[in-house]
């Protein structure tokens, strides 16, 4: 009777090739899985655009410790002009650069400030037909009165302070509408 041998059991972070020589060699450790931030007061999840089409209400990050979201959305509304009649849409115009740079400043400042631990700050350029968006602000606190102060001044700010023009198109004929000029720098 002949005894049978067992092979030996590499370890586990081995892999045994099998062919007509095998060769042990040593598997590559696996990564660790990527820890991400969960959203939090003390690490805010900010989300800023300008976007060429109209603006919609989007999911915010599920941030521990948070019982209350607010959103915004700022929609052209049915108008009718005594001269040119019907509204059909508004038209948007930005000066990008200052007006991206800005919703980031807008966003942090009204995180730290509300204590927040999200806020999305969206402002649509181009055409928005009426019963669509053009602007969105959005916010995720600890609890509904830092969320709902928060929403208000966001749009308030956004509002006083970016650079984006709005044109009327109306059925017949084109106004444009009044708005804030931006603060001057800082400094002047």
């Amino acid at each position: 009777m002949h005894a049978t041998r067992e092979a030996p059991t590499p370890p586990h972070n081995f892999v045994v090739k099998r062919s007509a020589d095998p060769v042990v060699r040593p598997t590559p450790p696996r990564p660790k899985p990527h820890a991400v931030q969960k959203p939090s007061v003390q690490h805010p999840h900010l989300h800023t655009a300008l976007q060429t089409e109209p603006v919609t209400q989007e999911p915010l990050p599920l941030a521990q410790g948070c019982g209350a979201q607010c959103v915004f959305l700022g929609q052209t509304r049915a108008e009718t002009h005594p001269k040119h009649g019907e509204l059909l849409r508004l038209d948007y115009e930005a000066y990008a650069p200052m007006a991206e740079k800005l919703l980031r400043k807008l966003a942090a400042e009204i995180a730290g400030e509300f204590s927040l631990a999200a806020v999305r700050l969206v402002h649509a350029t181009g055409p928005v037909a009426v019963g669509q968006a053009s602007v969105a602000v959005q916010v995720a606190a600890p609890h509904r009165e830092a969320a709902f102060a928060a929403c208000r001044a966001g749009i308030d700010r956004l509002k006083a302070q970016l650079p984006i023009w709005k044109h009327e198109v109306w059925q017949r004929g084109t106004t444009f509408a009044p708005g804030h000029a931006p603060p001057p720098p800082s400094g002047t």
